[in-house]
């Protein structure tokens, strides 16, 4: 018998994709497993598309938040193996075999997986999967190298965990969303236990289907992050991003106050940099230019939403 293995998706307002997301779960060629689906208050049609599941364990909450919701579905799980997955998200027939394949050795306490685009994803979406690969370097979120790997962290959108994991660590802060995943897999390695990721255990992934929905999707993040700092300092390479921007504001002041054309000239290059970059990994101008927005959008919105961050009273429980 294969080891039972509980599937938990935290849901709100998803009628757009949960029953292509759930139609994907049950597909699975995996004998053993359950599905727990958390419906943390949604007000549209999410709640009637879950009655049409009914061998699919529903969990009714009033918003919440996902860290809660996870942990709520967490302490009725009967598998040895949690796996986790988002009600945006699609997977792979055979995403549970490739998470399991790679639990190879007790010191194994966590294996995520990849994320693609579904086929029917909106261009819009398409640009921000893009926009995401291709600034992959700065964050966890997306793997670049697709090869068998110890990470420091894989989103809840793809990750397995033994469920002892949760006995011994503890669960996910249930103040912080986003950035809980992140925040856990911390703690995990933190007690010397390892994490594997696994390009072959694949969800497909719906982007935000607009620009506003974009930056507050970077605004959350951002918020998230800077209670990370608060909490730990600057421990991922994005925590640079607003002492960096408040460095150059004071530098190209000082500048400014000596040479005006100079602090033109530089500003006119650094702003220019990310648009040849896109340009030369992309060789399409248009595309260059979309990317070019996001990175816009992105760093504005989400160095707003660290800034709002750091103004928090309660860093999380």
């Amino acid at each position: 018998m294969k080891p039972l293995v509980t599937i938990i998706v935290p849901v709100k307002n998803e009628e757009k994709t949960i029953e292509q997301c759930l139609r994907s779960l049950q597909a699975l060629n995996y004998p053993n497993y359950e599905i727990i689906v958390v419906n943390d208050g949604s007000i549209d049609s999410t709640e009637q598309i879950l009655k049409r599941f009914d061998t699919i364990t529903v969990l009714h909450t009033e918003g919440v938040g996902p860290s809660m919701a996870r942990n709520l579905a967490i302490e009725k799980a009967k598998g040895e193996y949690l796996a986790f997955t988002d009600g945006d998200c699609l997977v792979d027939k055979e995403w549970l075999n490739q998470l399991l394949a790679y639990f190879t050795h007790t010191t194994v306490i966590g294996v995520g997986g990849d994320q693609l685009q579904p086929e029917n994803e909106t261009a819009f979406g398409k640009d921000v999967h893009e926009f995401f690969s291709l600034i992959a370097f700065s964050s966890d979120y997306l793997k670049t190298k697709k090869e068998v790997m110890p990470i420091r962290h894989n989103p809840t959108c793809n990750m397995m965990y033994r469920s002892a994991a949760f006995k011994e660590i503890g669960h996910f802060k249930k103040d912080l969303w986003p950035c809980e995943d992140l925040e856990f897999d911390r703690r995990l390695i933190q007690s010397g236990y390892k994490l594997i990721f696994n390009p072959k255990a694949i969800v497909y992934h719906y982007r935000p289907g607009n620009l506003k929905k974009f930056g507050k999707f970077h605004f959350r993040y951002g918020r998230a992050h800077a209670k990370l700092v608060l909490k730990y300092g600057f421990i991922e390479k994005i925590h640079c991003i607003p002492p960096l921007l408040l460095f150059l504001l004071v530098m190209a002041v000082v500048l400014f106050l000596y040479s005006p054309v100079s602090v033109v000239i530089i500003s006119a290059c650094f702003l220019i940099s990310p648009l040849v970059y896109f340009l030369l990994k992309g060789k399409d101008f248009i595309a260059a230019l979309k990317y070019y927005r996001l990175l816009f959008t992105t760093v504005i919105t989400w160095t707003a939403g660290f800034i709002r961050g750091l103004a928090d009273k309660n860093i999380w429980e």
